[in-house]
C-alpha cells in the first residue's frame, strides 16, 4: 500500500525483501482498478519510494509478475518460478477492467451513525470558596456541546454546531463581570455548509464563523465563495447581522457585509519558498450612530526555508466622524528554526487609538485601545533530557501612559516522570510582580494523566487604588483520564493562600479554593 505522498514521490510499505528493485515499474490500483504506474527510485529492506503516476495515499500497487524471487532475502536461494499468468495477459485484463463502465447504484440501506455524525457533550461543575469572607463564594454548572453531521441526507452538505449552557447555583455577593441572570445559553455555531476540498462552490448559512475573512467574528447570515480547480484560490462575499457581544444573542442592531479572497501557494521542500498564504477582506458595517463604516483587513504568511514571516493589519474609515482612514490594528511575526531543537521568534502587536464612539465595532468585542505589545521568545533542547525556554516582552498603553516590561525563563526536564519544569517571571512597570513555579506531569498507565503545579507570587501595583499588594502561594492539581474509548473524566483544583496583604501578615488565616469536575462523552 502507498502510505503517503509528497509533491515529488510516493512512499511504499514494501522494499527489497519483498522483491522491489530500483527502476522497476509498478502498477497503481485504486478501487481495484489500474489507474497508472510509477517507477521505483529508492529502496530499503522494507520500504521504497517511486515517482510519477500521480498516486494517492491509500492506493494499492502491484509488483510485476516477472520479479525474480532471488531478490527476496531468504536463508537459501529459491528457484525462479514462471508466473501463473504472463505479464502481457495481466496488462490486457487490467486495461479492460479500467475501461469498463460501472453504473452508479442508489444507496438504500441504513447509514452507520458514527460514520456521518460526531458529537461530544461535556457537563461540568465548579465550586469556589474563600475563607474567612464567604461573600465571593459561588457554584456553577455548565454543559458544553459539539455536533458535526457530514454529508447531510446525502446532499454533500455538512452541519456544525456548538453551544454552552451555564447556570449559577450560588452567586457571589462581590465580584466582577457577573451576569445579571442566573442562567445563560451561548450558541457559538449553527451552520449548514459545504466547504470540503472537492467542492468548487463553497458556502455557509446560519450562525457561521466565516473562512478566509480576517478580523470577522461570528455572523448570523451567509458566506458564499468559489474555489479554483486546485483549491489554491478562493473568493466570495458575506453578509449578515452581528450578535450581541456579551450574550451572543441574535440581534438586528448591527450588520456587516463585504467581499473576501484568499490564495495559497505551495513551493518545493528543496526550494526557498515552502508555503505562502494570503487572505484579505473589505467590508461595510452599519447600525450604529456613526452610520456606515468601511474597513479592510489583510494578512500574509511566508515559510522560507528555516524562516517564517507574517504580517497584516486593519484600516477603518468612518465618514460621519469627519476623519480619514486610520490604522486600527497591525501585527508582525518573525520566526526561525535553525534546527529542530532550536527556534526563536519575534511578535509585535499594535492597537490604534479608538475613533470617537464606535458603537458598531464596540458591539463586536471589547478591544484594547492605543497600545503596543512586543514579545520575543526562544526555546532550545540541549539534549533529550534537558530543554531551555525564555521570553521577554514590553506592553505600552498610550491612552493611560502605563507600561510594563517582563522577562521569563524555564528549565525543562522531560525524562523525569513525563515532564518536569521549573521557571520564573519578573515584571516591572505599573504592575510589579515576581513569580517562581514548578510543575510535574506524570501518567498512570496509558489512560490517566496527572499534572501538579506549585507557585509563589508577589504583586505590587504602582497605583495602590487599582489592586491590593499581595504575596501568595498557589497550588494546582489536574487529573484527566479515559474511562472508555468514548468517555473522558477530568477533575481539577486550585488553592490560593495569601502570605502577605499590603505587606502585613493577615490577622486571620485566609485562603481561596476552587474545585471542578467534568466529563466528556464522544459519540
Amino acid at each position: 500500500m502507498i502510505e503517503f505522498v509528497t509533491d515529488r514521490r510516493a512512499y511504499l510499505n514494501r522494499g527489497a525483501r519483498d522483491g522491489v528493485a530500483i527502476k522497476q515499474s509498478i502498477q497503481i490500483l485504486r478501487g481495484g482498478r489500474v489507474v497508472s504506474s510509477c517507477v521505483v527510485d529508492t529502496v530499503a529492506d522494507h520500504q521504497a519510494t517511486c515517482t510519477g503516476g500521480r498516486p494517492r495515499a491509500g492506493d494499492r500497487f502491484r509488483l510485476p509478475a516477472t520479479i525474480s524471487t532471488s531478490a527476496r532475502a531468504a536463508p537459501a536461494p529459491a528457484p525462479q518460478l514462471a508466473p501463473l499468468t504472463d505479464e502481457e495477459t495481466l496488462r490486457t485484463r487490467a486495461a479492460a477492467i479500467a475501461d469498463a463502465r460501472y453504473d452508479k447504484v442508489d444507496f438504500t440501506g441504513m447509514r452507520a451513525f458514527a460514520a456521518h455524525t460526531q458529537a461530544s457533550v461535556t457537563p461540568s461543575y465548579v465550586i469556589w470558596h474563600s475563607d474567612p469572607d464567604p461573600r465571593g463564594d459561588y457554584t456553577r454548572e455548565e454543559v458544553d456541546g459539539l455536533v458535526h453531521v457530514y454529508d447531510l441526507a446525502g446532499t454533500g452538505m455538512d452541519f456544525h454546531g456548538a453551544f454552552s449552557a451555564v447556570h449559577w447555583g450560588a452567586r457571589a455577593a462581590i465580584g466582577r463581570f457577573q451576569p445579571t441572570a442566573p442562567s445563560q445559553f451561548y450558541l457559538w455555531q449553527a451552520e449548514l455548509s459545504r466547504r470540503r476540498s472537492d467542492a468548487s462552490t463553497v458556502f455557509a448559512l446560519g450562525r457561521v464563523w466565516p473562512w478566509h475573512t480576517p478580523g470577522l467574528t461570528m455572523l448570523d447570515g451567509f458566506q458564499i465563495g468559489r474555489q479554483s480547480d486546485d483549491q489554491s484560490k478562493e473568493g466570495g462575499v458575506y453578509a449578515g447581522f452581528l450578535p450581541v457581544a456579551t450574550t451572543v444573542a441574535p440581534s438586528t442592531g448591527a450588520w456587516a457585509t463585504g467581499a473576501y479572497g484568499s490564495f495559497v501557494q505551495t513551493g518545493s521542500n528543496k526550494g526557498v519558498l515552502r508555503l505562502a498564504r494570503q487572505e484579505a477582506r473589505i467590508g461595510l458595517w452599519g447600525g450604529g450612530a456613526n452610520g456606515v463604516i468601511t474597513d479592510g483587513e489583510a494578512f500574509a504568511q511566508l515559510f522560507l526555508g528555516a524562516w517564517n514571516v507574517g504580517g497584516g493589519g486593519r484600516a477603518i474609515y468612518a465618514p460621519s466622524l469627519g476623519s480619514g482612514p486610520v490604522i486600527d490594528q497591525a501585527f508582525f511575526d518573525l520566526g526561525a528554526r535553525a534546527s529542530l531543537p532550536f527556534a526563536v521568534g519575534l511578535h509585535i502587536r499594535y492597537f490604534g487609538a479608538a475613533l470617537p464612539p464606535m458603537a458598531v465595532l464596540d458591539a463586536i468585542a471589547p478591544t484594547v485601545r492605543g497600545s503596543l505589545n512586543a514579545l520575543g521568545d526562544v526555546h532550545w533542547d540541549l539534549a533529550s533530557w534537558l530543554g531551555l525556554g525564555g521570553a521577554a516582552g514590553f506592553n505600552q498603553d498610550r491612552d493611560t501612559g502605563r507600561d510594563i516590561s517582563y522577562v521569563a525563563a524555564e528549565l525543562r526536564l522531560p525524562r523525569i516522570a513525563d515532564g518536569v519544569a521549573i521557571g520564573g517571571e519578573v515584571a516591572t512597570g505599573w504592575l510589579r510582580s515576581a513569580q517562581m513555579y514548578g510543575h510535574v506531569l506524570t501518567r498512570i498507565g496509558n489512560r490517566v494523566r496527572l499534572l501538579g503545579r506549585l507557585s509563589a507570587n508577589a504583586t505590587e501595583s504602582a497605583t495602590p487604588t487599582l489592586a491590593a499588594n499581595v504575596d501568595e502561594i498557589d497550588g494546582y492539581f489536574d487529573l484527566d483520564g479515559a474511562v472508555a474509548s468514548w468517555l473522558r473524566v477530568r477533575a481539577w483544583s486550585l488553592v490560593r493562600v495569601p502570605v502577605l496583604i499590603q505587606g502585613a501578615v493577615p490577622s486571620n488565616p485566609t485562603y481561596g479554593t476552587i474545585f471542578g469536575l467534568g466529563m466528556t462523552g464522544n459519540f
